[in-house]
Formats: C-alpha cells, sequence, structure tokens
C-alpha cells in the first residue's frame, strides 16, 4: 500500500512539474501573501497587544496560511485569546467587484479571484495543520456584527476591496480596545488592490488621526480615543466614518499609545 501510495504521489507531482497543471500548489514553498519583513511585523502587532483585552479578528482569510501562521505563533507563546477569521469563502461579493470595475477602472478578473475556496476547506486545512483554536464564520465582512464579538485587541482587515473596507473599518474600531490594533492590508498606491488605500485614507481623515503605512503596505490603526468617544451603536446607520474632530486622550491611554508608537519607529528604523 505504501509503495502504491509512493507511485501515485509520483505519478502527480511529475504530471504537475510538465505540465504546469497545480504547479504552484503542488511544488511552492512559500505560499503566504506577505512578505516575512510583513509577517514580522503583523507578529511584533500581536506581541504588543498580548495585554489588551479582546480577542483577535482576521477579516479576509482566503486559504488559511496566514491564520495558521499566526495562531501557531500565539499558541507557541501561550496567548489564549480567541482567534477568529472571517471570509466569504466564495470569493468577492459581485456588488463589490462592480464598483471596483465600474468606478476604480479595475479589471473584470476580479470577479474569479479568491472564488475557488469553501469553508469546509479551510477548516480542513487547519485541521491537518494541527491548528484547532480558530473560531472561522463564513460571512461578508461589511454586514458582519463586530458587536457580537465583545472587544477586540487586534484585527487584521484583509478583504482588498474599497466597499467592504470603507463599510467595516468604523465596525471593528468601536470594538477596538484602548491600545488596540488594526492592520489594513494592501494600502498601496496604484495597484489592483489599492482600494483599501482609499478606504483606509478616508478613514484616517475621518478620525483626524494621521497615516501610517509600515513594510510597504500595511495600514496602521492604533485606539487613541476613549470607549464612550466612539461610535454608539444607536449611531451606526447614520455615517460609515468615525466623527472627525479633536480629543482628549487620557495620561495611561496616552503612555500606552506613545509605547506603542515607539515600538513602530524601533520597527521602522531597525528593518
Amino acid at each position: 500500500m505504501g509503495d502504491t501510495k509512493s507511485r501515485i504521489i509520483s505519478f502527480y507531482r511529475d504530471f504537475a512539474m510538465k505540465t504546469g497543471f497545480t504547479a504552484r500548489t503542488t511544488f511552492s514553498l512559500y505560499n503566504y501573501m506577505f512578505d516575512p519583513q510583513q509577517l514580522c511585523f503583523l507578529i511584533d502587532c500581536l506581541q504588543e497587544t498580548e495585554t489588551v483585552k479582546g480577542c483577535c479578528v482576521e477579516a479576509g482569510c482566503a486559504w488559511g496560511y496566514t491564520t495558521a501562521f499566526l495562531r501557531k505563533w500565539m499558541d507557541a507563546r501561550g496567548i489564549k485569546k480567541d482567534y477568529i477569521a472571517l471570509d466569504t469563502f466564495s470569493g468577492f461579493l459581485a456588488s463589490d467587484t462592480e464598483h471596483e470595475i465600474k468606478y476604480r477602472s479595475k479589471p473584470e478578473r476580479l470577479n474569479n479571484l479568491f472564488s475557488t475556496n469553501k469553508k469546509t476547506w479551510f477548516d480542513y486545512s487547519l485541521k491537518l495543520a494541527n491548528v484547532t483554536s480558530v473560531n472561522s464564520i463564513q460571512t461578508d465582512v461589511a454586514q458582519f456584527d463586530f458587536d457580537k464579538l465583545g472587544p477586540i485587541s487586534f484585527c487584521l482587515l484583509d478583504v482588498d476591496l474599497y466597499l467592504p473596507i470603507k463599510k467595516c473599518l468604523p465596525n471593528i474600531y468601536r470594538n477596538l480596545s484602548p491600545g488596540g490594533i488594526i492592520i489594513v492590508d494592501d494600502c498601496k498606491h496604484e495597484n489592483i488592490w489599492d482600494g483599501a488605500m482609499q478606504a483606509y485614507q478616508e478613514f484616517m481623515a475621518g478620525i483626524g488621526a494621521p497615516q501610517r503605512i509600515e513594510c510597504g503596505k500595511l495600514g496602521v490603526i492604533i485606539k487613541t480615543r476613549e470607549p464612550a468617544q466612539d461610535l454608539a451603536p444607536a449611531a451606526r446607520g447614520s455615517s460609515l466614518e468615525p466623527p472627525a474632530g479633536p480629543h482628549t486622550i487620557p495620561p495611561v491611554e496616552r503612555q500606552q499609545r506613545q509605547h506603542i508608537q515607539s515600538i513602530m519607529v524601533n520597527y521602522s528604523l531597525t528593518r
């Protein structure tokens, strides 16, 4: 039986190499959508928010490579926080890609990207990787009720397109604990995913905070408001953006923010 299995695997790999069919998934040694420096920065953010109250959220997780990496790192460090993975597991919504194609001049191939996926495949992949402490939820992040999750300490937002990021960012931020961090992926100009950059810039302008792009494409958001000053549940439907304007930062929270920002400055200088 073992010899037969080896021959089948050998035949399949030779076939993939000669024809190119499934060659990338068969032979690729690096399947992350983040380079090593970016992965290290995500780990640094998880480490800096380790004592911040709340769960960790990955909104837009595709096939789970980054999910497995980050969760395994948390387990190795002994971080017992809940890890929530949100995705449609079926590609982009037609309304979101239509906006990109019609109003942002993006290619029609957006309609088919990430569509070959299933939540069952995602869960099974994590199981094979011995990752058991991830709660995957099939949903549209733009419509998801983040209030159900309670406080959030860290969120990796990687849904690529303008509309879903614009809609969900205020809801994530409202539930972000003081000292918590949101990372918006693909914050880079003039590429197929630059809707993420536009949504990030608009949000930062809305809360009156400076933009910070790390490692070439990671938009950083650090919670600096008192919880009472964030979007109230009753005001959710009134705007997609938090109210603008100056705000007072309590001394303890100011020290925490300065500490996190100093870590990020040191990170930028040393990497």
